[in-house]
């Protein structure tokens, strides 16, 4: 049955909180973790608003026995129905929020605000970001659908109270951050002629500012804009690039490679630009948190860490590092930092986050 797959009892991890402490005594994010009352076979998707983390509970990879083929579930049925839950951190309670009819549809990504929780569906006609009021009950709506010069099979996206924003790569092979004010039905351009380290990543938005490298006359700058599309700073850079973050002092982003060994960083208030060398290790993901670099690293060793970096003396404190851990990507909401913590051998799921 359903409530056998999706655990009844809320076992939740006392939020375990590390604080950093340097040589110098100083203070630095906080990291608490949190145990999800759903298996780590049935777990995908997910987000975080403030104290609220929402995620998607998924059958379709559990239908079949791996070992022998045997058809175990009726993909249409509305025991596989998916599912939309919140767990509330500071409550330590959680809900069903919507459960998605048609049997066994995934979500391609999520995202909230203050009012809704946001995902997107894919099918032979596109994509379609949905939204839905989770303070109450309801049925979702479509916020916004493929654009018709659009070529990605689905897009990654970020929201503010007032609208969604998510990067697009056209015919011509222009990519662009589009944005759909909530109330309105036009896509507008938010900005174009964007360099993309991969277009399957979301504009980040860190203290209402969202960055991005352009193409720029045949060079390249990295440009920040405030979530009204003013421009806030503008410095010129030696290569192409992507997932850029910015707040009000940093802009951090990766090179045109994979080599995921280096992320350059930028001042914003001396305008000097410098990097973070990963050495033998490599970068998974990364995140900005005042004058804190929080990185995803995969070790050389084959560990997995989470690493708090000073970026004004270069300070580094590890927030996490344990045996048979492996860590998901770095969600960032506003001054909220999200992942997932996934323990080998163990069929559960805690999530980090980072404050």
């Amino acid at each position: 049955m359903r409530m056998d797959r999706v655990k009844m009892a809320i076992a939740v991890l006392a939020a375990v909180s590390t604080l950093i402490t340097g040589c110098s005594g100083e203070k630095g994010p906080v990291l608490s973790e949190y145990e999800l009352p759903v298996e780590d076979t049935y777990f995908y998707n997910n987000c975080a608003y403030d104290d609220l983390f929402f995620y998607e509970v998924y059958y379709g990879d559990s239908l079949v026995d791996q070992t022998n083929g045997k058809k175990l579930m009726d993909k249409d049925s509305d025991e596989t129905d998916t599912e939309i839950h919140c767990y509330n951190m500071s409550e330590k309670t959680d809900k069903t929020v919507y459960r998605i009819g048609g049997g066994c549809v995934k979500t391609e990504y999520m995202a909230a605000n203050s009012k809704y929780v946001f995902w997107e569906t894919a099918d032979d006609n596109g994509w379609h970001i949905y939204y839905l009021d989770y303070r109450k009950s309801g049925s979702p709506k479509i916020l916004v659908e493929q654009e018709a010069k659009g070529t990605l099979s689905a897009v990654c996206f970020t929201v503010t109270d007032d609208a969604c924003y998510w990067y697009d790569v056209s015919e011509n092979g222009e990519a662009a951050i589009w944005m759909r004010r909530f109330g309105t039905s036009i896509n507008e351009k938010f900005a174009g002629d964007a360099s993309l380290s991969t277009p399957y990543i979301e504009p980040t938005i860190v203290d209402d500012q969202i960055g991005y490298i352009e193409k720029n006359n045949g060079g390249y700058a990295l440009v920040v804009k405030n979530t009204e599309g003013k421009e806030t700073f503008r410095k010129a850079v030696d290569s192409a690039g992507g997932n850029v973050l910015a707040n009000s002092s940093w802009c951090v982003w990766r090179g045109d490679d994979d080599s995921a060994k280096t992320i350059y960083l930028c001042d914003r208030k001396s305008g000097k630009k410098d990097s973070y060398d990963m050495g033998k290790d490599r970068f998974f993901s990364y995140a900005l948190l005042g004058d804190y670099l929080i990185v995803n690293v995969e070790k050389a060793s084959g560990a997995s860490e989470i690493r708090a970096v000073n970026l004004k003396n270069r300070r580094e404190t590890c927030l996490k590092s344990e045996e048979n851990e492996s860590y998901g990507y770095t969600a960032q909401f506003k001054d909220r930092i999200s992942f997932d913590i996934n323990r080998n051998g163990e069929n559960k799921i805690m999530i980090g986050l980072i404050r």
